[in-house]
């Protein structure tokens, strides 16, 4: 399965995010600007980017439960920023980073159990 990308509606303000998921409706709001979301079919979990603070880029990436739960809430990767969410040719969640130091983009898989993040290949 693909991540479905787009997932649920970000509010005007870019501080929260509503989805439905079946019959359970779900809502996460935050302090950070939401930048980019998805949904999982395959771990059930909806997933967002988000920019925090004075970040330039996306800096949080966060997987939440259907009913808004936080499953887990993890940083970008060393030297790079999130860029956005898709799916790899093996991993169904992952996340394409850019890198601080050179023009190279990276995919890395997301665990779905705690959000570890492994590199995978370049992205193009």
């Amino acid at each position: 399965m693909s991540l479905i990308g787009n997932f649920g509606k970000v509010a005007a303000n870019l501080h929260s995010l509503t989805w439905e998921i079946g019959s359970v409706v779900g809502t996460f709001q935050t302090e950070d600007k939401i930048t980019c979301s998805a949904y999982s079919p395959e771990n059930n979990l909806v997933l967002l980017l988000a920019q925090s603070g004075e970040a330039t880029c996306s800096n949080r990436l966060v997987a939440l439960k259907e009913n808004g739960e936080i499953k887990f809430d993890v940083t970008e990767p060393s030297d790079y920023w999130f860029y956005y969410l898709a799916s790899h040719v093996n991993y169904e969640m992952a996340v394409v980073c850019i890198s601080k130091g050179n023009a190279l983009d990276w995919y890395f898989s997301i665990d779905p159990d705690s959000g570890e993040l492994h590199p995978l290949n370049r992205s193009y």
